[in-house]
């Protein structure tokens, strides 16, 4: 859409340009919005007709998009994206882009990427050199580690445009730049085009999404590994990690001593607020575990460890408002490991063992969730102890059956039921029994009893 002018106004407009930048300037400043709008039409048509001739003033001119980019009316704003467009199409992308991108390093505002944006889209082919030095710096904290919304929908454009030129070799800051948006997105809308973008780079590069992702995790990984050390209550490393962890799928399930590295340098700065994210990040994870950590297989051996580590250490009971919400968490990674370890039944006798005393514990625990996530992994690791063990812990579960949240009765309930199907006694079985028949019209629930085999253990269990 650039217009082809006679080669006699060409000629006129070229020896005159010197006088025509700053005159445009001045009305781009100017308080009346017609006034500025002209100007700017003014200069999309003298860069069409100076052509390759505008490399001799590029300052003057770069100084009239950046004002007309940073205008309140969009009008002006998008003359300027079309104006750099034509200025990419005739103007050298090295000359060009790297003044851009000197004033970016110095200060990452919005009417910067307009222009780099409408530079992209009218470059006709650009060296890979110029290419990676782009990339490099959009990537750099200071200018993707944005949190305003208009400021993300805009790099995202500048993203996109450059994508139109990406090849391998730009692949990995492209990525890590649209994971920085998603982490950081002001809102849905913006998490979702930051997504959107990265099935846009692997349809750009011709490769699958799991494929791109088991190429790159490496090395994504490792800029978190460097900067876990340093994580504060408001960075946005974390966020970001967060959101490479989402995207990763699959790939990361070949990188689980790594993300356990991180994860264990950032709780080890005791920072509730860094504490409180990992655990969130780590429950998602390990709730998604078979199309993620463990889509392979390879997190069975990690249980253990990571259960006597991370989980059990945050399950201990500290007061205030944040470390119950670690508890919280704590809770719920510890029944998704559980129930990951029932595909190995000798591994979950290992792990009811090591954590059934501090479970019965924590069935007190003053905070709601806690206590349901603890009956429900209670359900899986009961059918895996010794019968005497069982017997003595019963009362913890019954006295739960009393708990002020329905939806906790309800787990202690069901735990319970599977204590009926084992071999406690008759005496004590007999006695649970009436015990939930008295529960069970309040809680709305079934109690036919059933003895099976389970495939997995041979510990008889009943189905409700």
């Amino acid at each position: 859409d650039i217009r082809l002018p006679s080669l006699g106004c060409c000629h006129l407009v070229r020896r005159y340009q010197n006088m025509i930048y700053p005159t445009i300037r001045k009305d781009l400043d100017d308080w009346i919005c017609e006034k500025r709008f002209a100007a700017i039409k003014l200069l999309y048509t003298v860069l069409c007709h100076v052509k390759n001739k505008a490399e001799e003033h590029l300052q003057e001119i770069l100084g009239c998009l950046l004002t007309a980019a940073k205008d309140e009316e969009t009008f002006c704003v998008e003359f300027s994206r079309k104006s750099s467009s034509v200025a990419g199409y005739y103007v050298s992308s090295g000359k060009l882009s790297e003044v851009i991108l000197e004033s970016l390093k110095v200060e990452s505002t919005e009417n910067k990427l307009v222009v780099l944006c409408g530079v992209l889209n009218g470059t006709k082919c650009i060296d890979d050199s110029i290419l990676t030095n782009i990339a490099e710096v959009l990537v750099q904290d200071d200018i993707c580690h944005s949190r305003s919304e208009s400021y993300q929908r805009e790099f995202l454009r500048c993203i996109h445009s450059l994508m139109l030129h990406a090849n391998l070799t730009i692949a990995h800051h492209i990525l890590v730049a649209l994971l920085s948006v998603a982490g950081l997105a002001a809102d849905e809308d913006v998490s979702t085009l930051a997504r959107n973008g990265v099935n846009d780079l692997c349809e750009q590069l011709d490769v699958d999404k799991e494929t791109l992702f088991r190429k790159e995790i490496s090395q994504l990984l490792c800029l978190f590994k460097t900067k876990s050390f340093s994580w504060t209550s408001n960075c946005t490393s974390i966020q970001v990690f967060h959101a490479t962890i989402e995207e990763s799928g699959s790939a990361i399930s070949n990188q689980i001593e790594v993300i356990l590295d991180i994860v264990r340098k950032g709780l080890s700065l005791n920072i509730p607020e860094v504490r409180i994210k990992l655990f969130s990040i780590f429950e998602e994870m390990l709730a998604k575990s078979e199309t993620t950590v463990n889509s392979n297989k390879r997190f069975h051996p990690f249980i253990l460890p990571v259960a006597a580590d991370l989980i059990q250490p945050a399950l201990v009971w500290h007061t205030g408002l944040s470390e119950r919400k670690i508890r919280s968490s704590a809770a719920s990674c510890l029944f998704y490991l559980a129930q990951m370890a029932e595909q190995v039944p000798e591994l979950t006798g290992q792990l009811a063992r090591q954590v059934w005393h501090q479970v019965l514990g924590l069935m007190e625990d003053e905070e709601e969730q806690v206590r349901f996530w603890i009956c429900k992994t209670a359900a899986f690791l009961v059918k895996h102890l010794e019968k005497d063990v069982v017997s003595k812990s019963t009362k913890y579960l019954v006295d739960r059956l009393g708990d002020s949240k329905k939806f906790v009765r309800v787990e202690a309930f069901k735990a319970l039921k599977i204590i009926c199907g084992m071999d406690i006694g008759e005496a004590q079985t007999s006695k649970l029994k009436e015990t939930l028949l008295e529960k069970e019209a309040e809680l709305g629930m079934d109690i036919q009893y059933e003895h099976s085999l389970k495939e997995n253990d041979n510990i008889p269990g009943f189905i409700s």
